[in-house]
C-alpha cells in the first residue's frame, strides 16, 4: 500500500537520504533524482531562511517537532504549498542522525485559503463603494466599519463615524428603540427597523435598518443597511416596509429558505434559494412544485420531500430530516431540512415554510473524521516495525499488523485490552517484568525512551529489538498512555559481531592491509602493513595521502582512477618504504560501499612480490637463451641434412645400377649386398627427409599448400598405397567414413602424410591377422580422423612423450621396429600448423587410436592459397 503522505530521511547536511513515493509524487522527481539533491535547492527561496531557522533551532537542541507551511519548487518549475512536519532522530548519545520529515500536499487547501483571503477583499471592495450606508458596529458599541456611502449620506468622515456610536446619529425620539431592537438582535441574529437619523448638518433622514448578527473576526458584531425611505410614499410606506422587511429576513438568513402552500407550489423564497438552489428568478419560482424545478431534485428525492410535507401537514410540529440536493452550479451537497407548517390570521394551517441548513462541510468533516480514523491505522500498518500504543495501566489499546503478526502471533482484538503479564504464554514473565518497569519509568520522566531488549516473536525466536517509546495524551494535554516502536536490530548485532571478528582478522592478517577515504587518503592500516613499508606507528601514515607510497605517483594516479571507474584493480607497483628504499609489491583492491550501494571507501591488500619478479625475470632470460639455442640446433640439422643427402643420393643410385645388372651379372651374394645397400640407404635417406622436414617446421619456414579436396579419397590414396605392407603382415585396413559432407580445404600433401605415419605406425605395432580401423567423422566445425590398431598398447605416463622427436617406448638394444621417433614429432607440428590438435587414446595390451582433427576452412577464402605456418623450437 502506498503511503499517502509523503516521507524523507533528511541528513544534518540537508541531503535526502531516503524518500518515498509519494513524495516522488509531489515533487515530481525519481527517487533517484532526489537522492541527488538536498531540500535548500527545491525550497521556494520566500520560505528559505524561516525554514533554514528551524532546521537550525532543532540542532542546537533549542526545538523537539516543528510544523510549518512551506513552499516547495517542483520538478516543472511550479511551486506547490506543503504542510512539513518534522523531527530529529538522535542516537543513544542524543548525537543527531537524520532529520524525519512528514510532507502533506495543501496545494490545494492553501490556494483554497487565499482565494478566500482575495474574496474577502473583494466583499471589502463592494462593502466599501456600495449604494447603500452600510456599518457594522459591536453590540451596543462604536462603530468597527463604515462605508463611503455612510460617510457621504451622513456628512461625518471615517474616523469621526468610528469614534461615535448608533445612538449619536438617531433622533432623539428613536434613540430609546435601539436598546429593546438590539436586543431583538441578539435573541433572533437579524432585524428590520425603521427610525430618522441626523446628518452633521442636523437634518433628519427617514431611514429603514437591516441588521444582522454576524461573526467579526472572533466576536459578534451587527451588520447593519441603511435606506433612506423620505421620498415613500405615506400610504405605501407600510406595505412595502413589510414587504421589505419580509425579504431583508429571507435573505439575511444565512441559508437558503423557501415557503409553499397546502399544494407544495412555491409561494416564495431567498435569494439564496432561488439562485443557490433552484438557479431560478424568484419570480419564475413562484407556482411550481420541487418535482417542476429544473435540475436540483431528482424523482426519488421529490418523492420524498412530498412525502415528508404530507406528514408535517398531517402531524403539524416542527419536521427535521436530511437529504441531497444538486444546486445551481450542478454541484450536489447535503442539507439538513427543517420545516414547520404556518397559517393565517385565523390560525388555518396553509402552508409549509422550510429552511436548508448546508451541511456538506459537516458531513465532510465526519468522513474526514473516519478517513483520518483509516488513515491512521493505515499508517501504522504501513510503519516497516511492529507498533503498538497502550494506556497508563499498561492494557494495549491498539496495535499494527506487524505487531499482532510477528511479536504476539495473535489478531488486534485478542490483544486489545490485555496487559503483558496476562499474556503471560507469549511473553515471558522476565520480558513482562522489563516492559512493566520501563513504561513506568517513562510515565514518570515523560519524553521519549529509548533501550535495546529482547522479545520473543510469534514464530518462538528471540529477536534483539530497539524500544522507541513516548506517552501521548488526550485534547488537553494530560498523558493517557504509551505508544511503542520496535525496530529489529539482531541484524544489527549479529554485523556488530561480525564486524568485530573481522577486525580482528584484518588486524592479525600476515598481509598487508590497508583502507582509503575516496580521496585516497589513508583510514587504517594493519600492523602488517606498518612492518612492510617500514613504519613503526600508524598515526605516521593515516590521514595521509596514499600516492606517497609509491615510487611512480603517476602510475599509482592510473590505477587509482581505473579502481574509482572499475569497481576493482590488480596489478604491480614500485613500493617506497620509510627510509625511500624501493621494493615491488602487488596489489589486490577493491570499492566499498555501504547498504544502499554507495561508495565509501577502498580496501587494498598488498603483496612484496620483489624476490618473485627477479626470478621471473632470470627464467625469461633462461627462456630466451634456450630458444637462441633451439634455433641454432634447428638450422645445424636442416644444414646438415642437405649435406648427407647428396651423397646418400649417389649411393642409392649406384646401388640402383648394380641391381639392375647392366653392366654385368651378379652372383647372389653380391645381389643380397647390392639389396641390403639400397634399403639402407632408401632407410638413411627417409630419416633424413623427416629431419629436414622437422627442421623447418622449428625453423618457422614450412608453408602448407591449401586445396579443396575429399577426405574418403584422401583415406583410400593412403590405405591403397599401404596394402603392400598390410598384407605381408595378413592385416586388413578398414575405412569409416561418417555421413555428409568429406570436403576439406587443407594441404593435402601434408594430410597424406600426417595420415601414412600414423597408418604405418599402426602396421609395425599391430600383430598379423589383425585389423586397422581409420576413422572420419564430422563434429561441429572440424572434422576428426582417428586411426585404431590392436597393437600392444602405450602407457597413460608415456604417453605425451611419444610425440617428442626422437623418442620411442623401447630401448634401442631391444627395439622389434626400425624409426627414429620422428614421425610422431612431425604428424603433431603438421596437425598443428593445420589449427587442429591430436591425441592418443591407449591402454596396454588393448591396443591404442590416435585422433586429430582438421578445423573446416571456408572454402572460397582459403582454397588455392599458400600459407606459411611457424611452430614452437623443439628443446
Amino acid at each position: 500500500m502506498q503511503f499517502p503522505i509523503g516521507m524523507a530521511l533528511v541528513g544534518t547536511d540537508g541531503k535526502w537520504l531516503k524518500v518515498n513515493s509519494t513524495l516522488c509524487g509531489i515533487l515530481g522527481y525519481s527517487e533517484a533524482e532526489l537522492l541527488q539533491l538536498d531540500f535548500q535547492s527545491l525550497t521556494h527561496p520566500d520560505d528559505l531562511g524561516p525554514n533554514s531557522n528551524l532546521f537550525n533551532e532543532i540542532l542546537k537542541e533549542s526545538a523537539g517537532v516543528y510544523q510549518t507551511e512551506k513552499r516547495y519548487i517542483k520538478k516543472d518549475g511550479v511551486p506547490i504549498w506543503t504542510r512539513v512536519s518534522t523531527f530529529l532522530s538522535r542516537d543513544y548519545e542524543n548525537r543527531p542522525l537524520f532529520f524525519v520529515s512528514l510532507i502533506e500536499d495543501i496545494d490545494a487547501q492553501k490556494k483554497s485559503v487565499l482565494a478566500l483571503k482575495e474574496s474577502r477583499e473583494r466583499l471589502k471592495t463592494i462593502f466599501e463603494n456600495a449604494s447603500e450606508c452600510i456599518t457594522i458596529n459591536e453590540p451596543d458599541g462604536c462603530f468597527l466599519e463604515v462605508n463611503k456611502m455612510m460617510c457621504e449620506v451622513m456628512g461625518y468622515s471615517r474616523d469621526e463615524l468610528l469614534k461615535m456610536k448608533p445612538y449619536e446619529i438617531v433622533a432623539p425620539e428613536f434613540a430609546t428603540h435601539l436598546t429593546p431592537d438590539f436586543a431583538e438582535l441578539l435573541e433572533r441574529k437579524h432585524a428590520t427597523f425603521e427610525l430618522t437619523v441626523t446628518r452633521k448638518d442636523g437634518m433628519p433622514i427617514p431611514t429603514e435598518l437591516k441588521v444582522q448578527l454576524i461573526d467579526y473576526g472572533e466576536k459578534k458584531a451587527v451588520l447593519t443597511i441603511a435606506q433612506d425611505m423620505s421620498e415613500r410614499k405615506q400610504a405605501e410606506e407600510a406595505l412595502h416596509n413589510q414587504i421589505r422587511f419580509l425579504e431583508t429576513l429571507l435573505n439575511t438568513i444565512p441559508a437558503p429558505v423557501f415557503y409553499k402552500d397546502m399544494e407544495g407550489r412555491y409561494q416564495g423564497c431567498n435569494e439564496l434559494f432561488a439562485s443557490k438552489i433552484a438557479a431560478l428568478p424568484k419570480e419564475q419560482l413562484i407556482g411550481r412544485t420541487v418535482g417542476e424545478l429544473p435540475k436540483s431534485f431528482t424523482k426519488k428525492t421529490v418523492c420524498l420531500h412530498r412525502k415528508k410535507d404530507l406528514e408535517l401537514l398531517r402531524n403539524g410540529g416542527l419536521q427535521l430530516y436530511e437529504s441531497k440536493v444538486v444546486c445551481g452550479t450542478g454541484e450536489p451537497r447535503d442539507f439538513l431540512f427543517s420545516k414547520a407548517a404556518y397559517g393565517d390570521a385565523s390560525g388555518k394551517v396553509v402552508g409549509i415554510t422550510g429552511v436548508m441548513l448546508d451541511i456538506t462541510e459537516r458531513k465532510k468533516a465526519e468522513e474526514d473524521l473516519l478517513n483520518q480514523v483509516q488513515f491512521l491505522k493505515n499508517l501504522l500498518n504501513a510503519v516497516p516495525a511492529p507498533v503498538f500504543y497502550k494506556d497508563v495501566k499498561g492494557r494495549y489499546q491498539g496495535c499494527n499488523e506487524r505487531f499482532g503478526r510477528e511479536i504476539l502471533g495473535l489478531p488486534e482484538e485478542l490483544i486489545i485490552g490485555r496487559t503483558v503479564h496476562e499474556l503471560s504464554e507469549l511473553i515471558p514473565k522476565k520480558m513482562a517484568s522489563l516492559y512493566g518497569k520501563k513504561d513506568l519509568e517513562l510515565l514518570e520522566t515523560g519524553g521519549a525512551q529509548l533501550y535495546e531488549g529482547k522479545a520473543l516473536c510469534a514464530d518462538r525466536k528471540v529477536r534483539d529489538f530497539l524500544f522507541s517509546k513516548t506517552t501521548y495524551g488526550n485534547a488537553s494535554g494530560e498523558v493517557i498512555g504509551i505508544i511503542g516502536v520496535m525496530l529489529d536490530i539482531t541484524k544489527r548485532k549479529q554485523m556488530e559481531k561480525n564486524l568485530k571478528v573481522t577486525n580482528t582478522a584484518v588486524e592479525s592478517s600476515i598481509n598487508a592491509m590497508a583502507f582509503t577515504n575516496l580521496k585516497g587518503r589513508l583510514t587504517y592500516v594493519n600492523p602488517s602493513f606498518l612492518k612492510l613499508w617500514g613504519y613503526e606507528d600508524a598515526k605516521e601514515l593515516l590521514r595521509n595521502s596514499s600516492k606517497c607510497l609509491w615510487e611512480n605517483q603517476r602510475k599509482a594516479s592510473v590505477a587509482f582512477w581505473r579502481l574509482h571507474s572499475e569497481g576493482k584493480w590488480e596489478g604491480d607497483l614500485v613500493g617506497k618504504r620509510k627510509d625511500n628504499t624501493l621494493f615491488d609489491v602487488h596489489i589486490s583492491a577493491n570499492l566499498l560501499y555501504d547498504e544502499k550501494g554507495r561508495k565509501i571507501g577502498m580496501m587494498g591488500s598488498f603483496l612484496d612480490v620483489t624476490q618473485q619478479r627477479k626470478a621471473e625475470a632470470a627464467l625469461i632470460e633462461a627462456k630466451l637463451n634456450a630458444d637462441a639455442a633451439n634455433r641454432a640446433k634447428s638450422e645445424f640439422l636442416a644444414t646438415m641434412s642437405h649435406e648427407l643427402r647428396t651423397p646418400l643420393n649417389a649411393v642409392i643410385g649406384f646401388s640402383d645400377i648394380l641391381l639392375s645388372q647392366n653392366f654385368g651379372r651378379l652372383n647372389e651374394k653380391q645381389l643380397r649386398y647390392s639389396n641390403n645397400i639400397l634399403k639402407s640407404g632408401k632407410h638413411l635417406l627417409k630419416l633424413i627427409n623427416d629431419i629436414l622436414d622437422l627442421s623447418k617446421v622449428e625453423a618457422g619456414v614450412t608453408e602448407l599448400h591449401l586445396e579443396e579436396f575429399s577426405l574418403s579419397d584422401a583415406v583410400n590414396e593412403v590405405r591403397t598405397m599401404l596394402m603392400p605392407r598390410s598384407s605381408q603382415k595378413n592385416i586388413r585396413i578398414m575405412t569409416q567414413i561418417g555421413p555428409g559432407k568429406t570436403k576439406v580445404v587443407a594441404d593435402k600433401t601434408r594430410f597424406n602424410q600426417i595420415l601414412y605415419n600414423l597408418v604405418g605406425n599402426a602396421l609395425k605395432f599391430t600383430p598379423e591377422g589383425s585389423m586397422i580401423i581409420i576413422s572420419v567423422q564430422m563434429t561441429e566445425d572440424k572434422f576428426q580422423i582417428s586411426v585404431a590398431d590392436q597393437g600392444k598398447g602405450i602407457p597413460q605416463a608415456e604417453q605425451q612423450r611419444i610425440f617428442q622427436p626422437f623418442v620411442q617406448l623401447e630401448k634401442f638394444e631391444s627395439r622389434e621396429q626400425a624409426g627414429a621417433g620422428l614421425g610422431l614429432a612431425l604428424v603433431k607440428r603438421f596437425v598443428e600448423m593445420h589449427g587442429g590438435d591430436i591425441w592418443v587414446e591407449s591402454e596396454a595390451g588393448k591396443g591404442s587410436t590416435f585422433k586429430f582433427t582438421i578445423p573446416v576452412e571456408d572454402e572460397k577464402t582459403n582454397k588455392g592459397q599458400t600459407v606459411c605456418k611457424s611452430s614452437i623450437f623443439l628443446p
